[in-house]
């Protein structure tokens, strides 16, 4: 017998869309989960983070997600952190939970 997978709220949007992904990263941010806090402790980290993650989910989602965030690629990401506006850390913490979602997943 196959286990039940687990229930993910997706916030009404149907499963494995980009919609139910954003929806699940921001209640993310909201609980204060582990996966939404910035897991890198200096810039170069989060660069090659944010590399790796570009790998697996491929240049047409990367520049999508990127895009919902309002950045173009990781330059602005970096100019984003190093403004150092509030929540800004969060913010690039629930973008990259966004794009490992999609790895892991498979989430378009």
């Amino acid at each position: 017998m196959k286990a039940a997978e687990p229930r993910i709220d997706t916030g009404s949007h149907p499963m494995n869309t980009r919609a139910a992904a954003q929806y699940v990263a921001e209640q993310k941010i909201v609980a204060g989960s582990p996966h939404s806090k910035a897991t890198w402790k200096s810039m170069r980290e989060c660069a090659e983070s944010f590399a790796t993650i570009r790998e697996k989910v491929g240049e047409v989602q990367w520049r999508g997600v990127l895009e919902s965030y309002g950045w173009k690629g990781f330059p602005d990401i970096r100019s984003a952190l190093d403004a150092k506006s509030p929540g800004v850390r969060e913010r690039v913490a629930e973008c990259y939970s966004h794009l490992d979602a999609i790895a892991r997943k498979g989430v378009v």
